[in-house]
Protein backbone atom coordinates (compact mmCIF):
# COMPACT_ATOMS: atom_id res chain seq x y z
CA UNK A 1 0.00 0.00 0.00
CA UNK A 2 1.04 3.17 -0.67
CA UNK A 3 1.42 5.82 2.24
CA UNK A 4 -0.64 9.09 1.95
CA UNK A 5 2.36 10.99 4.07
CA UNK A 6 5.67 10.32 2.90
CA UNK A 7 9.12 11.13 4.47
CA UNK A 8 11.05 13.56 2.02
CA UNK A 9 13.81 11.84 0.13
CA UNK A 10 17.27 12.46 0.76
CA UNK A 11 19.47 14.74 -1.84
CA UNK A 12 21.53 11.28 -2.73
CA UNK A 13 18.23 9.35 -2.82
CA UNK A 14 16.81 11.94 -5.37
CA UNK A 15 19.37 11.42 -7.27
CA UNK A 16 19.39 8.41 -7.80
CA UNK A 17 15.52 8.88 -8.47
CA UNK A 18 16.69 11.01 -11.66
CA UNK A 19 19.07 8.30 -13.22
CA UNK A 20 15.79 6.01 -13.65
CA UNK A 21 15.37 5.09 -17.21
CA UNK A 22 11.83 5.46 -19.03
CA UNK A 23 11.94 2.35 -19.59
CA UNK A 24 11.81 0.89 -15.85
CA UNK A 25 9.40 3.73 -15.09
CA UNK A 26 7.05 1.86 -17.75
CA UNK A 27 7.06 -1.10 -15.80
CA UNK A 28 5.99 0.27 -12.52
CA UNK A 29 2.28 -0.46 -11.74
CA UNK A 30 -0.49 2.25 -11.56
CA UNK A 31 -0.28 3.10 -7.57
CA UNK A 32 4.18 3.24 -8.00
CA UNK A 33 3.90 5.27 -11.34
CA UNK A 34 1.65 7.77 -9.50
CA UNK A 35 4.17 8.02 -6.32
CA UNK A 36 6.79 8.89 -8.53
CA UNK A 37 5.12 11.68 -10.65
CA UNK A 38 3.83 12.85 -7.27
CA UNK A 39 7.34 12.89 -6.09
CA UNK A 40 8.55 14.48 -9.49
CA UNK A 41 5.95 17.48 -9.16
CA UNK A 42 7.02 18.09 -4.90
CA UNK A 43 3.72 17.80 -4.21
CA UNK A 44 3.61 15.35 -1.21
CA UNK A 45 2.48 16.08 2.28
CA UNK A 46 5.23 16.42 4.98
CA UNK A 47 5.93 13.92 7.89
CA UNK A 48 3.89 14.27 10.95
CA UNK A 49 6.75 14.72 13.80
CA UNK A 50 5.39 11.93 16.01
CA UNK A 51 7.87 12.34 18.50
CA UNK A 52 7.34 16.43 19.24
CA UNK A 53 3.55 16.00 18.09
CA UNK A 54 3.52 18.34 16.23
CA UNK A 55 4.62 19.48 12.46
CA UNK A 56 7.95 20.42 11.04
CA UNK A 57 7.76 24.46 9.99
CA UNK A 58 8.53 24.04 6.57
CA UNK A 59 7.53 24.35 3.29
CA UNK A 60 7.53 21.97 0.02
CA UNK A 61 10.52 21.04 -1.55
CA UNK A 62 12.35 23.19 -3.98
CA UNK A 63 14.31 21.58 -6.74
CA UNK A 64 15.96 24.13 -9.05
CA UNK A 65 17.82 22.85 -11.72
CA UNK A 66 21.03 22.52 -12.48
CA UNK A 67 22.75 25.86 -13.67
CA UNK A 68 26.09 26.80 -14.90
CA UNK A 69 28.77 28.12 -12.51
CA UNK A 70 28.58 32.07 -14.10
CA UNK A 71 29.70 34.07 -16.85
CA UNK A 72 33.66 34.80 -15.64
CA UNK A 73 37.22 33.60 -16.25
CA UNK A 74 36.72 31.34 -13.06
CA UNK A 75 33.60 29.92 -14.34
CA UNK A 76 35.28 29.21 -17.24
CA UNK A 77 37.98 27.62 -15.67
CA UNK A 78 35.75 25.14 -13.87
CA UNK A 79 33.80 24.05 -17.16
CA UNK A 80 36.88 23.98 -19.02
CA UNK A 81 38.73 21.64 -16.74
CA UNK A 82 36.11 19.70 -16.01
CA UNK A 83 34.79 19.09 -19.42
CA UNK A 84 38.18 18.57 -21.29
CA UNK A 85 40.17 16.59 -18.96
CA UNK A 86 37.25 14.17 -18.72
CA UNK A 87 37.25 14.01 -22.79
CA UNK A 88 41.22 13.62 -22.41
CA UNK A 89 41.56 10.91 -20.24
CA UNK A 90 38.44 8.94 -21.98
CA UNK A 91 41.15 9.40 -25.32
CA UNK A 92 39.86 12.82 -27.43
CA UNK A 93 40.82 13.02 -30.55
CA UNK A 94 40.89 16.63 -30.08
CA UNK A 95 43.87 16.33 -27.73
CA UNK A 96 45.74 19.75 -29.03
CA UNK A 97 42.73 21.79 -29.04
CA UNK A 98 41.67 20.83 -25.35
CA UNK A 99 44.78 20.64 -23.95
CA UNK A 100 45.55 24.47 -25.39
CA UNK A 101 41.73 25.51 -24.30
CA UNK A 102 43.26 24.13 -20.66
CA UNK A 103 46.23 26.16 -20.69
CA UNK A 104 44.24 29.42 -22.30
CA UNK A 105 41.96 29.62 -19.02
CA UNK A 106 44.56 28.64 -16.69
CA UNK A 107 46.69 31.48 -17.93
CA UNK A 108 43.26 33.45 -18.06
CA UNK A 109 43.06 33.03 -14.26
CA UNK A 110 46.47 34.13 -13.39
CA UNK A 111 46.40 36.94 -15.47
CA UNK A 112 43.46 37.89 -13.77
CA UNK A 113 45.10 37.33 -9.71
CA UNK A 114 48.16 39.02 -11.15
CA UNK A 115 46.11 42.82 -12.22
CA UNK A 116 44.37 42.12 -8.90
CA UNK A 117 47.35 40.98 -6.64
CA UNK A 118 49.15 44.10 -8.87
CA UNK A 119 46.32 46.51 -7.86
CA UNK A 120 46.23 45.57 -4.25
CA UNK A 121 49.79 46.18 -4.21
CA UNK A 122 49.92 49.49 -6.15
CA UNK A 123 46.51 51.21 -3.96
CA UNK A 124 48.74 50.30 -1.07
CA UNK A 125 52.10 51.60 -1.62
CA UNK A 126 50.95 54.52 -3.84
CA UNK A 127 47.74 55.45 -2.28
CA UNK A 128 46.90 53.76 0.94
CA UNK A 129 50.12 54.74 2.32
CA UNK A 130 50.14 58.53 1.15
CA UNK A 131 47.15 59.27 2.17
CA UNK A 132 47.51 57.62 5.69
CA UNK A 133 50.73 59.62 6.54
CA UNK A 134 49.08 62.66 5.18
CA UNK A 135 46.12 62.58 7.26
CA UNK A 136 47.93 61.64 10.48
CA UNK A 137 50.45 64.52 10.16
CA UNK A 138 46.91 66.70 9.56
CA UNK A 139 45.45 65.11 12.76
CA UNK A 140 48.79 65.63 14.37
CA UNK A 141 49.09 69.28 14.34
CA UNK A 142 45.46 69.75 14.94
CA UNK A 143 45.91 68.21 18.36
CA UNK A 144 49.22 70.02 18.94
CA UNK A 145 46.91 73.18 18.23
CA UNK A 146 43.50 72.59 20.74
CA UNK A 147 45.50 70.67 23.44
CA UNK A 148 48.70 72.98 23.43
CA UNK A 149 50.96 71.84 25.84
CA UNK A 150 49.06 68.63 27.33
CA UNK A 151 49.81 66.72 24.34
CA UNK A 152 52.22 63.57 24.14
CA UNK A 153 53.34 61.40 21.36
CA UNK A 154 51.97 57.95 20.30
CA UNK A 155 53.61 54.77 19.66
CA UNK A 156 53.59 56.39 15.62
CA UNK A 157 55.60 59.25 16.82
CA UNK A 158 51.97 61.90 16.09
CA UNK A 159 50.89 64.00 18.96
CA UNK A 160 47.98 63.45 20.79
CA UNK A 161 45.99 65.38 23.76
CA UNK A 162 46.58 64.59 27.21
CA UNK A 163 42.71 64.36 28.24
CA UNK A 164 39.26 66.22 27.42
CA UNK A 165 40.13 68.67 30.16
CA UNK A 166 42.71 70.30 28.13
CA UNK A 167 40.79 70.87 25.17
CA UNK A 168 40.25 74.36 24.17
CA UNK A 169 37.41 74.04 21.49
CA UNK A 170 36.72 76.98 19.41
CA UNK A 171 39.47 79.38 20.99
CA UNK A 172 42.55 77.32 20.05
CA UNK A 173 40.59 76.32 16.45
CA UNK A 174 40.51 79.81 14.90
CA UNK A 175 44.28 80.12 15.32
CA UNK A 176 43.95 77.99 12.09
CA UNK A 177 44.13 78.84 8.69
CA UNK A 178 41.62 77.69 6.11
CA UNK A 179 43.03 74.99 4.90
CA UNK A 180 43.80 73.50 7.48
CA UNK A 181 40.80 73.61 9.09
CA UNK A 182 39.09 71.80 5.39
CA UNK A 183 42.01 69.36 6.01
CA UNK A 184 40.72 68.52 9.13
CA UNK A 185 37.48 68.65 9.08
CA UNK A 186 37.52 66.58 5.72
CA UNK A 187 38.23 63.58 8.18
CA UNK A 188 36.20 60.53 7.29
CA UNK A 189 36.18 59.59 10.54
CA UNK A 190 34.84 63.28 11.42
CA UNK A 191 31.78 62.03 9.64
CA UNK A 192 31.00 58.93 10.62
CA UNK A 193 27.60 58.26 9.37
CA UNK A 194 28.60 59.09 5.80
CA UNK A 195 31.67 57.18 6.20
CA UNK A 196 29.75 53.99 7.27
CA UNK A 197 27.73 54.08 4.74
CA UNK A 198 30.60 54.12 2.03
CA UNK A 199 31.94 51.38 3.77
CA UNK A 200 29.02 49.81 4.38
CA UNK A 201 28.53 49.57 0.22
CA UNK A 202 32.14 48.47 -0.68
CA UNK A 203 32.01 45.62 2.07
CA UNK A 204 28.84 44.72 0.65
CA UNK A 205 30.13 44.14 -2.75
CA UNK A 206 33.31 42.32 -1.19
CA UNK A 207 30.53 40.12 0.42
CA UNK A 208 28.81 39.34 -3.23
CA UNK A 209 32.17 38.13 -4.40
CA UNK A 210 33.03 35.99 -1.31
CA UNK A 211 29.33 34.62 -1.28
CA UNK A 212 29.65 33.91 -5.05
CA UNK A 213 32.56 32.23 -4.35
CA UNK A 214 31.58 29.89 -0.88
CA UNK A 215 28.62 29.24 -2.55
CA UNK A 216 30.61 27.77 -5.76
CA UNK A 217 32.77 26.35 -3.35
CA UNK A 218 29.76 24.00 -1.84
CA UNK A 219 28.39 23.13 -4.98
CA UNK A 220 31.77 21.70 -5.74
CA UNK A 221 32.50 19.69 -2.61
CA UNK A 222 28.95 19.16 -1.14
CA UNK A 223 26.21 19.00 -3.92
CA UNK A 224 28.18 17.79 -6.79
CA UNK A 225 28.49 13.90 -5.80
CA UNK A 226 31.80 11.97 -5.52
CA UNK A 227 32.95 9.41 -7.77
CA UNK A 228 35.84 7.18 -8.45
CA UNK A 229 35.83 6.38 -11.80
CA UNK A 230 36.35 10.19 -14.27
CA UNK A 231 34.10 8.46 -16.77
CA UNK A 232 30.69 8.89 -13.99
CA UNK A 233 31.82 13.04 -14.16
CA UNK A 234 29.38 13.78 -17.09
CA UNK A 235 26.20 13.28 -18.25
CA UNK A 236 23.84 14.17 -20.85
CA UNK A 237 21.06 16.28 -20.40
CA UNK A 238 17.75 15.60 -22.52
CA UNK A 239 16.97 18.01 -25.17
CA UNK A 240 20.33 19.63 -25.41
CA UNK A 241 23.10 17.89 -27.16
CA UNK A 242 25.53 20.23 -26.38
CA UNK A 243 24.65 20.13 -22.76
CA UNK A 244 26.51 18.25 -20.31
CA UNK A 245 25.51 17.73 -16.85
CA UNK A 246 28.51 17.44 -14.00
CA UNK A 247 26.62 14.04 -12.69
CA UNK A 248 30.12 14.13 -10.44
CA UNK A 249 33.50 14.65 -9.25
CA UNK A 250 36.63 12.38 -8.54
CA UNK A 251 38.31 13.83 -4.86
CA UNK A 252 41.32 14.91 -7.13
CA UNK A 253 39.19 17.09 -9.54
CA UNK A 254 37.65 18.46 -6.15
CA UNK A 255 40.83 19.33 -4.78
CA UNK A 256 42.47 21.22 -7.91
CA UNK A 257 38.91 23.41 -8.71
CA UNK A 258 39.29 24.11 -5.09
CA UNK A 259 42.61 25.01 -4.62
CA UNK A 260 43.45 26.66 -7.96
CA UNK A 261 40.57 28.79 -8.51
CA UNK A 262 38.16 29.25 -5.38
CA UNK A 263 40.66 29.65 -2.67
CA UNK A 264 42.93 32.79 -3.87
CA UNK A 265 39.95 33.99 -5.03
CA UNK A 266 38.77 34.19 -1.37
CA UNK A 267 41.37 35.91 -0.29
CA UNK A 268 41.75 38.13 -2.91
CA UNK A 269 38.55 39.47 -2.00
CA UNK A 270 39.44 39.53 1.46
CA UNK A 271 42.75 41.31 1.14
CA UNK A 272 40.79 43.38 -1.26
CA UNK A 273 38.16 44.53 0.97
CA UNK A 274 40.63 45.48 4.02
CA UNK A 275 42.53 47.11 2.27
CA UNK A 276 39.91 49.27 0.39
CA UNK A 277 38.03 49.82 3.56
CA UNK A 278 41.99 51.32 4.66
CA UNK A 279 42.36 53.63 1.66
CA UNK A 280 38.93 54.86 2.40
CA UNK A 281 39.21 55.95 5.59
CA UNK A 282 42.79 57.62 4.76
CA UNK A 283 40.61 59.66 1.99
CA UNK A 284 41.29 63.47 2.92
CA UNK A 285 37.92 64.51 1.21
CA UNK A 286 34.45 63.57 1.51
CA UNK A 287 33.85 63.98 -2.55
CA UNK A 288 36.89 61.92 -2.88
CA UNK A 289 35.39 59.67 -0.36
CA UNK A 290 32.37 58.59 -2.82
CA UNK A 291 34.58 58.51 -5.83
CA UNK A 292 36.94 56.11 -4.49
CA UNK A 293 34.47 53.87 -3.35
CA UNK A 294 33.48 53.97 -6.94
CA UNK A 295 36.26 52.83 -8.24
CA UNK A 296 37.71 49.80 -6.28
CA UNK A 297 34.56 48.03 -7.64
CA UNK A 298 35.73 48.19 -10.75
CA UNK A 299 38.58 45.74 -9.26
CA UNK A 300 35.99 43.32 -8.37
CA UNK A 301 34.34 43.88 -12.13
CA UNK A 302 37.92 42.28 -13.87
CA UNK A 303 36.38 38.62 -13.66
CA UNK A 304 33.77 39.39 -15.86
CA UNK A 305 35.55 41.64 -18.35
CA UNK A 306 38.16 38.99 -19.37
CA UNK A 307 35.61 36.99 -19.68
CA UNK A 308 33.96 39.20 -22.09
CA UNK A 309 36.77 40.49 -24.35
CA UNK A 310 39.34 37.60 -24.13
CA UNK A 311 36.96 34.66 -24.42
CA UNK A 312 35.95 33.44 -27.48
CA UNK A 313 32.14 32.60 -28.36
CA UNK A 314 33.20 29.08 -28.13
CA UNK A 315 34.23 28.94 -24.80
CA UNK A 316 31.37 31.25 -23.38
CA UNK A 317 28.99 28.25 -24.66
CA UNK A 318 31.03 25.67 -23.11
CA UNK A 319 30.84 27.89 -19.77
CA UNK A 320 27.10 28.18 -20.44
CA UNK A 321 26.04 24.77 -21.33
CA UNK A 322 28.19 22.75 -18.50
CA UNK A 323 25.60 22.28 -15.56
CA UNK A 324 26.35 21.80 -12.19
CA UNK A 325 23.61 20.53 -10.04
CA UNK A 326 21.92 22.52 -7.41
CA UNK A 327 21.18 21.65 -3.82
CA UNK A 328 17.52 20.40 -3.53
CA UNK A 329 15.87 21.13 0.23
CA UNK A 330 13.29 21.95 1.94
CA UNK A 331 12.45 25.83 2.38
CA UNK A 332 12.62 26.51 5.89
CA UNK A 333 12.53 30.15 7.88
CA UNK A 334 16.88 29.99 8.07
CA UNK A 335 16.40 29.85 4.06
CA UNK A 336 14.72 33.41 4.23
CA UNK A 337 16.56 34.90 6.71
CA UNK A 338 19.55 33.41 5.87
CA UNK A 339 20.97 36.06 3.28
CA UNK A 340 20.19 38.97 5.59
CA UNK A 341 23.53 37.49 7.28
CA UNK A 342 25.54 39.16 4.86
CA UNK A 343 24.35 42.15 5.36
CA UNK A 344 24.46 41.54 9.00
CA UNK A 345 27.97 40.43 8.83
CA UNK A 346 28.64 44.13 6.41
CA UNK A 347 27.01 46.02 9.55
CA UNK A 348 29.54 44.53 11.91
CA UNK A 349 32.22 44.37 10.09
CA UNK A 350 31.85 48.00 9.37
CA UNK A 351 31.62 49.28 12.93
CA UNK A 352 34.15 47.24 14.06
CA UNK A 353 36.43 48.83 11.67
CA UNK A 354 35.59 52.55 12.24
CA UNK A 355 35.64 52.01 16.18
CA UNK A 356 38.00 49.43 16.84
CA UNK A 357 39.89 47.73 14.34
CA UNK A 358 40.63 51.11 11.92
CA UNK A 359 44.39 51.81 12.05
CA UNK A 360 44.18 54.59 10.01
CA UNK A 361 44.10 57.65 13.03
CA UNK A 362 45.39 55.38 15.66
CA UNK A 363 44.08 56.66 19.12
CA UNK A 364 41.20 59.33 17.38
CA UNK A 365 39.34 61.05 20.20
CA UNK A 366 36.73 61.98 18.58
CA UNK A 367 37.24 65.81 18.77
CA UNK A 368 37.07 67.02 15.54
CA UNK A 369 33.22 66.89 14.95
CA UNK A 370 31.75 69.65 17.26
CA UNK A 371 34.61 71.73 16.80
CA UNK A 372 34.46 71.68 12.47
CA UNK A 373 30.53 72.20 12.85
CA UNK A 374 30.70 75.50 14.59
CA UNK A 375 33.25 76.68 11.62
CA UNK A 376 30.73 75.72 9.35
CA UNK A 377 28.25 77.49 11.09
CA UNK A 378 30.15 81.03 10.55
CA UNK A 379 31.17 80.77 7.36
CA UNK A 380 27.24 80.26 6.41
CA UNK A 381 26.58 83.77 8.41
Amino acid sequence: PICSRLQPLSPSLLWVRRKMSRESRTRLSRDEESLVESLDAGLYDEADNDDSGSDIDREEEIAEEPSSMGEDVFALATASFVRDYVFLQSGSAAYHVRVSRMMFTFLLVCFCFFMQFFLLSAVYRLLCEVAVKQIRQDYSHYQQVMYGDHVHKNGNGFWRGDGNEFFNNVSAFETLTDDEKHSVCQIPLAHPEYTAMILFIWTLNCCAELRNAVEGVSRVLQTVPTVDDVNDVLDKVEDNSSAALVAGLTRSMKFLITVLIFVPRILTVVMLGFLGCRWLMATNSLSDLLLNGLALEFTLMLKELLNVTLTSKRNKSITDNTLFPETRSHYTIFDSLGSAGWAIFAIVWVYAYIYHVQSVVPGYKWDVRPVCATWKDALSE
